[in-house]
């Protein structure tokens, strides 16, 4: 006996459809929460980033967003649709040549007018039209990435009994990585809150190729090594710039004497602390 057969593929297949659309235009969107936590940018346009400089992003609470690919920048992003904005910044005005600048142009453009954002594990995509910036998420934030508390408040946590980057969790030795491309602000001087005449707070900063430099009454750079822990810089150049101010004279006299005969480093989510001797300095990340 014959029997019909019904093309009842096509059919399931639209019901599948239908029943699936509404689910996916329901698809949660993005939350601060999600995005939470420090990058650095990995790959543009598919090419490997590869400026001397590493560039960072840094998404924190109150949807505060701070970042530098040459200058810093910092403030409130709105999001949308997964559309993350930026429209107005401080930003500082260091003069940025070359390919430096033009990524710098280009990826703040982007900025102020939106991009579509997605997360997945420990990357960040942000697009716009023809250009797309891949960001990952640093070890310190990886690891931590389960510790929701950390996450949100977009400060490195620590994980129990993580092997990484210790130094995030103050016990460990810190080394280069932790350190390159970062900029940390004077906070505290021996336990009590940092204040000049001034009002200027001074500034350390490492590069690349562990040059260390900053500001204080006067602004300084020199090649800087970094063993077992403990930073010196024998050699600083510094400009010579009369310092009225009290305050910040006394720590930068004590500051670059520290320096010079080596100090212990440590690095405790987003505070570096500079100890010999009965000083401490303690930073935070700018």
């Amino acid at each position: 006996m014959k029997t019909t057969s019904f093309p009842i593929a096509p059919f399931a297949l639209v019901f599948f459809l239908l029943m699936a659309a509404p689910t996916m235009a329901g698809a949660a969107s993005l939350s601060p929460a999600d995005l939470a936590g420090t990058y650095r940018l990995a790959r543009v346009n598919g090419q490997t980033y590869t400026a001397e400089r590493p560039a960072e992003l840094r998404v924190g609470p109150g949807q505060a967003l701070a970042g530098r690919i040459c200058n810093t920048f910092r403030g409130q992003y709105s999001l949308d649709n997964d559309v993350i904005a930026m429209p107005d910044f401080m930003l500082t005005r260091m003069a940025c040549p070359g390919e430096l600048g033009t990524v710098e142009n280009l990826f703040l453009q982007g900025l102020r007018s939106g991009y579509a954002v997605m997360v997945y594990g420990d990357t960040l995509e942000l697009r716009r039209d023809d250009r797309i910036y891949i960001f990952t998420k640093t070890a310190s934030d990886a690891s931590a990435g389960e510790d929701s508390s950390d996450t949100a408040s977009g400060r490195p946590g620590t994980a129990a009994g993580s092997t990484g980057s210790t130094a995030t969790s103050g016990t460990g030795t810190v080394n280069a990585a932790d350190l390159v491309g970062r900029t940390f602000i004077l906070a505290r001087v021996d336990g009590k809150p940092f204040q000049s005449e001034m009002g200027r707070q001074p500034s350390i900063s490492f590069a690349s190729d562990m040059r260390v430099s900053g500001s204080a009454c006067n602004q300084f750079s020199g090649p800087g090594e970094l063993e077992d822990g403990v930073l010196t810089v024998a050699n600083a150049a510094s400009t010579m710039m009369l310092c009225v101010d009290q305050a910040l004279s006394a720590f930068e006299r004590d500051f670059h004497q520290m320096l010079r005969d080596g100090a212990t480093v440590s690095l405790d989510g987003d505070t570096l602390t500079l100890s010999r001797d009965s000083r401490r300095f303690e930073y935070t990340l700018e």
